[in-house]
């Protein structure tokens, strides 16, 4: 548990910094529109380059979730030690007692492509929404927490819904607050940002939680 407390600490710097660091941006998005696109080319082959981390911090080890503009809008998995990505969308670590392989952190650096073509229209949204469910069930298959980064510049704000089967009953999760361990729940559904499909409705069957998920946004059983 004092791992895990740590890694709680950590990860709250690491929601503030990036914040932070995204506010702070926002006052010189205009001048870098043209640099961002010259290095548009570099960017599809090589992401998450050593000026596109946090500076001055060090994270907990653990798997980011990082929107990447490249392949038309893609989200990426880094598994890290202590880099932190400026586009980090989400994190989790691992619950007391389980441990990410280590070749995970090694393997193309970390990075793995989760999902592409993300970007513009409803369709490609839902895709968006299908990556975030897939980001936790890994985290659940490691008794995960997870922890989403609140006001990316550039992914979408989405709302977490967690269902108990054994309860037929449906939570929502408030990942903008802290870490919230996923283990417990059998199902998840992620929407858009204040989606009224789950508002005022916690009690339904297993099939009704995955089947209004995946009509307002994505769902799956973990």
């Amino acid at each position: 548990m004092a791992v895990l407390a740590r890694c709680g600490l950590q990860t709250c710097s690491v929601q503030r910094k990036i914040v932070d660091k995204r506010t702070n941006n926002n006052t010189n998005n205009t001048n870098n529109n043209t640099n961002n696109n010259n290095n548009s080319t570099n960017n599809n082959t090589n992401i998450m380059l050593r000026d596109e981390m946090v500076d001055g911090l060090d994270g907990p080890e653990g798997c980011y979730l990082v929107f990447e503009s490249a392949s038309g809008g893609r989200l990426m998995i880094f598994y890290s030690s202590g880099k932190i990505p400026k586009n980090a969308v989400g994190f989790w670590c691992p619950g007391p007692g389980r441990s990410i392989q280590g070749f995970k952190f090694k393997r193309n650096e970390g990075r793995v492509e989760l999902i592409k073509g993300i970007a513009g229209g409803d369709q490609n949204r839902r895709k968006y929404f299908s990556g975030w469910c897939q980001f936790i069930k890994q985290a659940k298959a490691f008794d995960g927490y997870v922890i989403k980064f609140p006001n990316s510049e550039q992914g979408v704000e989405v709302d977490v819904i967690g269902y108990k089967k054994e309860e037929e009953k449906a939570y929502e999760l408030d990942l903008d607050a802290g870490l919230i361990e996923v283990g417990p729940f059998d199902a998840i559904s992620v929407v858009p940002k204040h989606n009224p499909t789950f508002h005022g409705i916690h009690k339904m069957p297993q099939q009704i939680f995955l089947e209004s998920g995946n009509t307002a946004g994505a769902a799956t059983a973990l």
